[in-house]
């Protein structure tokens, strides 16, 4: 028996084909797979930083900067959403190459615009300050102005100050670049994690140290620490800063953009996701960025 089938079943063969064909567009508009119709993938980029983002223990999600890409996510029904833990460097990397990659702890800087979308501020977090030991403020009092503002050039250059700092850490210009100046001084001392930090000031090690009030007091509270300390805001650091979410400059990011900014004009002048926020925030820090943000630009 021949393995071929015949001229008939040939026939058969081609107009079944010819219906599958046919068929193929209306099966499309169905919702069948179709690349052409399925939702764009947003790839959010997340890097454990507590209490902002926390990726790993028991809390995993928890952190304020979790909360507030869970309420964007929710908010962006068109697109799906996959979160990715990576560095921001990655993120940014991504954001160059390819589209649909966002992550929403973005700060703009003039070199970042060439390639990443930024969406209206959504969130002003209180800046680094500078923390001081309380059994340290007879030699830190001096360089505190009466608007209550310290030079940190002229603090660290003080010798009698012991001071810490974080390693590859970034406060702002200033104090990073004092700290450069500083390198091997014996009075300085870098460690890794931010948790050392508040470990070290709490043992007496050092006088002052930076670092975000959100970051300090959750540190601390986790390590069930009660140390006294201060904080105060640094000449030529500003008060506040402004947070947006950043994706690809690109067809998809874009479009994430334009519907973040819809979402940040209806959440109003104080949008009720800084409770996440104000969690770790003193009552007075709490006071003074209720009355400075609602004042502050939005573009």
């Amino acid at each position: 028996m021949s393995g071929r089938p015949s001229t008939k079943r040939v026939g058969e063969m081609i107009r079944t084909i010819g219906t599958v064909m046919l068929l193929l567009p209306a099966i499309a508009n169905l919702g069948f797979g179709s690349p052409a119709i399925a939702a764009d993938r947003i790839s959010w980029f997340v890097t454990h930083f507590p209490p902002g983002y926390i990726r790993v223990g028991e809390n995993i999600g928890t952190g304020h900067m979790d909360r507030l890409l869970d309420h964007f996510q929710k908010g962006l029904t068109g697109f799906n959403h996959l979160t990715v833990d990576g560095p921001l460097t990655r993120a940014l990397a991504s954001m160059r190459r390819s589209d649909g990659v966002c992550n929403n702890g973005v700060f703009k800087k003039p070199e970042r615009e060439e390639y990443v979308a930024f969406s209206k501020p959504y969130v002003w977090i209180v800046s680094n300050r500078l923390i001081v030991a309380e059994d340290a403020m007879a030699k830190v009092a001096p360089h505190v102005g009466a608007d209550g503002v310290v030079n940190v050039e002229i603090l660290l250059n003080d010798a009698k100050i012991r001071f810490g700092f974080g390693k590859s850490r970034s406060y702002a210009p200033v104090v990073d670049n004092t700290l450069k100046a500083l390198a091997g001084d014996p009075r300085g001392q870098a460690v890794i994690h931010s948790e050392t930090l508040m470990k070290m000031i709490a043992g007496g090690r050092f006088d002052v140290t930076f670092a975000y009030p959100t970051e300090a007091t959750h540190q601390l509270r986790r390590l069930g620490l009660t140390p006294k300390l201060r904080y105060f805001p640094m000449a030529n650091v500003a008060r506040f800063f402004p947070v947006h979410v950043g994706c690809s400059k690109k067809p998809i990011g874009k479009r994430v953009i334009a519907e973040v900014n819809k979402i940040i004009s209806a959440a109003g002048a104080y949008p009720a996701w800084y409770r996440h926020y104000e969690k770790n925030l003193s009552p007075d820090a709490v006071k003074e960025l209720r009355a400075f943000v609602p004042t502050a630009g939005k573009q």
